[in-house]
């Protein structure tokens, strides 16, 4: 589960910035069905998380989500990162990304 307190200021730079493109697909790596993913547009929202309690809770919600053994991702105008505690991970992540 990730920090609320990441989530919160993550909300906070998309409500005081213009930070989401007008068009385009949106990625979001590392996603958990949180109230954050909620403020962004589901039909341009691509999800992916490797952790199957994750994975399945966003298709629940009714998000696009990748398959959690995906080692490639599509490209998007906007991705964004939510990085693991285990830094061998989070440094793959970006490299992927």
């Amino acid at each position: 589960m990730f920090d609320t307190v990441v989530f919160d200021t993550l909300s906070l730079a998309f409500e005081e910035a213009d930070l989401l493109p007008e068009t385009g697909a949106i990625l979001c790596l590392r996603a958990e069905a949180v109230p954050f993913l909620m403020q962004l547009p589901k039909e341009r929202l691509t999800c992916q998380n490797s952790f199957k309690p994750d994975h399945d809770a966003l298709k629940a919600a009714g998000f696009a989500v990748l398959p959690p053994e995906a080692d490639s991702f599509p490209s998007a105008a906007l991705t964004i990162i939510l990085p693991p505690r285990q830094r061998d991970e989070t440094r793959a992540l970006f490299a992927r990304a």
